[in-house]
């Protein structure tokens, strides 16, 4: 019950309420904008003005639009009791009194309750639960307010009983009428006061309020109640005082709110889409609300990884730089790394090549435990193998990796051969092979060298002449290439020198048909089974056989996605008396005991690649010749130039 007291103090608080307060409508006749929601012949007004809510609603728009305002007109038009509540001060107990007393007024009256919850969202799962059955039974019918996605912040079950109305930003023209009422009204406004609102500063309030009636209001006030009237009496409101009132723009941005994420989202898609103009826009919007730059510099370096990937690796080299570089300097300088960092990952290519990372861990997880393909596992465990390896990087731009490879078995010749591991000479091996590989790039210089050198001892007893070990090693091989890549001219083209040499001896095809004593000697490497294809560095050369090859090796790429090569080979013989050796690392040609010549043809090979969907597909075709040498008129008796092309389709899943 309201005492004489209460109503004085009420009455003096309308009086001395801010303009926002003052000026808020008491009718639908003076509500302004928000025309698809109360609009004439909409349903919401219609249900108002008939007094026929038709079930629980939830006003849900940004700060200043209506939605208080239009709980209060629903409490003056209806002849059910309302009451209201702001879910940041009230809790359950004060839930459950509105509750304990909407049930008795409809007993003893049959009178309904609205109950207005201001800022609904703020309440947790336990108070909105508590709401629920009420509304169900219809004891009570449920407004609420929120400036959140109720769909997010209100609990499903509460959402699925109420009809959603969204608020927009009230239009620049609804603003103008409203502040153009507060001056004009003589009872709550300024009608009373002689004010000259000059148009610029009119247009300033609107524009920067942003479709805030409250805060437009409140500005409003605040340059009227602080300027001296002139010497007439008048009030004039300049647009330099109109700045000082309302100095910046509210921004909508919560931390925690749909807005937050809203613009976040609109950021990175803006970055992903390759827009720097929206990505920019965005990224100032974050800031000028006051998001924290680590968290955008944090979502910078994962769009680096997911979104540019192998499309162009120093995004993720630039994102990082920038973290840093802010840690370093901080605000307001520290704003220029973030900036080039956004500019250079929406301008760079894209691939979500990284992303495969996922699909493997899908298969991974549906598999469960699978074991090695044995194509793919260790090939040594049937053999006593020591293998060294080590990568030293002792100078920046080099590296050195060092092998050294024992091996020893005791295979008798049908062992040896059930093992896939050869002829009865490859019976009863101990061996070694030593090795090193040096690597440089310099700018776009590079140099490498590879050699290895093998020696043992192999063969069962009767293989070779009766001895028990007939077949003494001694050979070695070395790649040498050195290239330069001209990477900031067109095309990349890089033009490379190589030159393979791999010893031979004298195993011809007379020593091959008679057992001789020449075939007690290898001074090529013999197949190092089952260790054959260890790869120590890039190349296979312990596999190598007499040759001595020098050529030249010229890469361009006219396209992101094309890729030719042009090869010109010089083929040799180490030893003219030594097998011409081909891929199958068998004689290919066996030599004349009495040849001496070496040079065995030119090799001229030109491959073109093409590559599609991030490079997981590349179609190759090949086309390449053998213009004869010496060795090959002489030992075969021909001059036919070999011809060869193949074309093939690759595809990485």
């Amino acid at each position: 019950m309201t005492d004489l007291f209460d109503y004085g103090v009420q009455q003096r608080m309308k009086t001395e309420a801010p303009l926002a307060a003052r000026m808020r409508p008491r009718t639908l006749d003076e509500f302004v904008g928000q025309d698809e929601i109360v609009g004439p012949g909409r349903l919401l007004r219609r249900a108002i003005a008939a007094d026929r809510l038709f079930s629980s609603i939830i006003f849900w728009g940004p700060p200043g639009t209506g939605k208080t305002t239009l709980a209060q007109i629903i409490a003056n038009t209806t002849k059910s009791h309302f009451t209201s509540l702001n879910a940041v001060l009230a809790g359950i107990p004060d839930l459950r009194k509105v509750i304990a007393e909407a049930k008795e007024r409809r007993k003893l009256h049959n009178l309904r309750t609205i109950l207005f919850v201001d800022e609904v969202h703020r309440w947790n799962k336990a108070q909105q639960d508590a709401l629920l059955p009420h509304v169900e039974d219809g004891t009570i019918i449920l407004i609420g307010a929120t400036t959140e996605n109720p769909y997010f912040e209100v609990i499903g079950a509460l959402v699925s009983r109420s009809r959603i109305f969204q608020l927009k930003a009230l239009a620049e023209a609804d603003m103008r009428r409203i502040l153009l009422n507060a001056l004009g009204d003589t009872e709550r406004g300024y009608g009373g006061v002689e004010v000259r609102l000059d148009e610029a500063a009119l247009a300033h309030l609107v524009n920067v309020a942003g479709g805030d009636a409250r805060n437009a209001l409140n500005a409003l006030e605040l340059a009227i109640e602080t300027t001296a009237p002139d010497e007439a009496g008048a009030i004039h409101v300049t647009l330099d005082v109109a700045q000082e009132s309302i100095q910046r723009r509210a921004v909508l941005y919560d931390k925690d709110g749909d807005a937050h994420y809203d613009t976040i989202s609109a950021f990175i898609k803006s970055v992903r889409g390759s827009d720097p103009d929206a990505a920019l826009y965005w990224l100032v919007r974050m800031l000028y609300a006051g998001e924290s730059p680590r968290f955008i510099l944090r979502r910078l370096l994962i769009l680096a990884g997911e979104d540019i990937g192998l499309a162009d690796p120093l995004g993720l080299v630039v994102a990082n730089a920038a973290a840093q570089a802010f840690e370093f300097v901080g605000l307001p300088e520290g704003i220029y790394p973030i900036v080039e960092a956004t500019l250079y990952l929406a301008t760079a290519p894209k691939s979500n090549s990284a992303g495969a990372y996922f699909k493997a861990h899908q298969k991974v997880e549906a598999e469960g435990r699978v074991d090695v393909p044995q194509h793919l596992q260790d090939a040594n465990r049937d053999a006593d193998v020591f293998i060294f390896y080590n990568q030293l990087k002792m100078v920046p731009g080099m590296v050195i990796e060092p092998f050294y490879v024992y091996y020893k078995n005791n295979y008798a010749s049908a062992d040896n051969a059930a093992q896939g591991g050869g002829t009865a000479k490859h019976s009863n091996q101990t061996r070694h092979m030593v090795g090193n590989r040096i690597e440089v790039r310099k700018g776009g210089f590079d140099f490498s060298n590879e050699t290895a050198w093998q020696f043992g001892q192999m063969g069962q007893a009767g293989a070779c002449a009766g001895e028990q070990k007939c077949l003494h090693i001694n050979a070695w091989a070395t790649r040498n290439w050195i290239g330069y890549t001209a990477y900031d001219t067109m095309w990349k083209p890089r033009l490379a020198f190589n030159l393979d040499y791999a010893s031979g001896d004298s195993r011809n095809a007379t020593c091959a048909a008679a057992g001789g004593a020449a075939c007690k000697t290898a001074n090529t490497f013999e197949n190092f089974f089952p260790t054959n294809h260890i790869h120590m560095g890039y190349m296979d050369i312990q596999a190598w056989k007499n040759m001595l090859s020098p050529s030249v090796n010229f890469q361009a790429r006219p396209s992101a996605r094309d890729h030719i090569e042009l090869w010109y080979t010089n083929l040799n013989l180490a030893n003219s008396k030594d097998c011409w050796y081909r891929a199958s690392q068998g004689c290919y040609v066996f030599s004349n005991a009495n040849n001496t010549k070496t040079h065995i043809g030119d090799e001229i090979d030109v491959t073109w690649t093409r590559m599609f969907a991030d490079g997981k597909v590349a179609f190759q075709a090949t086309y390449g010749t053998i213009f004869t040498g010496g060795y090959l008129t002489s030992t075969l008796n021909s001059q036919v130039n070999q011809h060869w092309g193949y074309v093939q389709l690759w595809m990485n899943f």
